[in-house]
């Protein structure tokens, strides 16, 4: 666990709080339930197999109460790991665009009926209602790391219910599932609670600030077409950040163009051939249809207009013979159509991250706990747990990892020019005539065809060079 002695983590639990009267220390706990995630996945199988140095007082229990005490900070202790990891992945590749990505995934509990917080939420895959929370996560990226800075598991919104549909046909309104009353909203625990029962774009605001105060600094915001509306693209862009997003097909989401009127994302598709201010890419541009600048409509929730560069693309993922079109929008409006696809190509990073904590780190299934502060340290510990290998593989396949060997070695190798490039190509090909022509391999009549084709390329001094050795 090399890693961790970077992260200072237990400077870090100190600063924050993290006291136990008697027993095994909390950094001691800490470390060792990483370990278990990282190799077994349960705690229980960890301390049977014995194959790491524990105290003697560590047990399931143990850390089963510390799991579920809702005095301790755990969003900080995410915040300073994911700070400390940020400003090490950002120094290695100075001059590449940084990105927040924002996305959710479900979080089930289908089998549970004790959780607290826990509500009815759509499945989005399997077009189904079930028992869980909405997995709402902030992810920091390169292009090529993609790190975890923040997590919140959202449930139903507040003072609003949720239905369910009974057998019989009819619906029958419910709250949340074992809300939790009566805690103090000013403590971490009082404020993930709070959290849980609000709009998910509010959190994502709320955790993209959070972020920004902490020093993760980003240029660009993505995410999917659930998040691209006209008020949360105008809360971004006012931080001070630009946003890139897939756009929903929707009629009654318009975009307005100077005195032309306002236009629909399916009338900019269908109109782009009469529109005079759409400008259509060239066709070999691997099926990006072009693009135009707008303005978002000024609302009661968006006040202010945004302008907007909106790029239509083919969606290579549809099988039939007319291909879907899809409308990316980016508040930066100097990139080029090519480098709002690229960038937003980043944002699938997301969905790996989320991918291999549910398959490999067991987001949901090596934590059956009812209590929601259990839910938070776990979840907590799998986002940590995802750093660290994020952190490790890079380590193992970037060469800027090794510091100042590498800084050496680009100084001293900079790029041929191109002059110097085709004389050492030339080069090359002179030493491999004189080798066929000494082994008499080469005929005087094949050489002249081969003067006349490279008088065509404009290259014949270089022939009539080799002629005259």
């Amino acid at each position: 666990m090399g890693v961790l002695s970077h992260f200072h983590l237990s400077a870090i639990m100190k600063k924050l709080g993290f006291y136990k009267e008697k027993g095994v220390r909390p950094v001691t706990m800490v470390v060792h339930m990483i370990m278990s995630l990282l190799t077994c996945g349960s705690f229980n199988q960890y301390l049977k197999q014995g194959k790491y140095e524990c105290d003697e007082n560590l047990s399931k229990s143990a850390v089963y109460r510390f799991m579920s005490n809702d005095s301790y900070n755990w969003r900080g202790v995410h915040t300073e790991i994911a700070k400390v990891s940020t400003k090490y992945i950002s120094g290695l590749a100075k001059d590449k665009s940084k990105f927040l990505i924002v996305d959710d995934s479900l979080y089930e509990r289908s089998r549970s009926k004790s959780t607290q917080m826990m509500s009815r939420v759509y499945d989005h895959c399997d077009h189904k209602f079930c028992n869980g929370f909405q997995y709402l996560q902030v992810c920091y990226s390169d292009g090529y790391t993609t790190l975890p800075v923040d997590f919140a598991l959202v449930g139903a919104q507040r003072r609003k219910e949720s239905r369910r549909k009974l057998k019989s046909g009819k619906h029958k309104r419910q709250l949340m599932i074992n809300q939790v009353t009566g805690y103090d909203k000013r403590t971490a625990h009082g404020k993930r609670l709070r959290e849980c029962q609000d709009k998910k774009p509010n959190i994502a605001i709320a955790m993209i600030k959070r972020a920004l105060n902490n020093g993760i600094t980003a240029k660009y915001v993505m995410f999917d077409s659930w998040f691209t509306t006209a008020p949360t693209v105008m809360r971004i862009k006012e931080m001070g950040l630009d946003v890139i997003g897939m756009v929903k097909h929707m009629r009654n989401t318009t975009y307005k163009h100077g005195k032309d009127g306002y236009f629909s994302i399916h009338d900019i598709i269908d109109q782009k051939d009469s529109l005079k201010w759409f400008e259509k890419a060239e066709p070999n541009n691997e099926g990006i249809l072009g693009s135009c600048i707008v303005e978002t409509k000024v609302t009661a929730n968006a006040p202010r207009p945004v302008k907007v560069k909106i790029v239509l693309v083919k969606d290579s993922r549809s099988s039939s013979s007319k291909k879907k079109v899809l409308a990316v929008l980016c508040t930066d409006t100097n990139l080029s159509n090519w480098e709002i696809i690229s960038y937003y190509g980043y944002r699938w990073n997301i969905e790996e991250s989320f991918y291999n904590q549910k398959q490999l780190l067991g987001l949901v299934d090596k934590c059956r706990a009812n209590k929601f502060s259990s839910l938070i340290t776990h979840v907590t510990l799998v986002n940590i747990c995802s750093i660290i290998l994020e952190i490790i593989r890079r380590d193992n396949a970037d060469p800027r990892t090794f510091g100042g060997v590498f800084s050496d070695m680009a100084e001293q190798i900079s790029d041929i020019p191109f002059s110097v490039a085709i004389d050492s190509l030339m080069q090359c090909f002179r030493k491999v005539v004189d080798t066929l022509d000494d082994a008499n391999l080469i005929v005087k009549n094949k050489l002249m065809l081969l003067s006349e084709r490279c008088s065509m390329n404009g290259i014949t001094n270089k022939v009539s060079s080799f002629k005259s050795s």
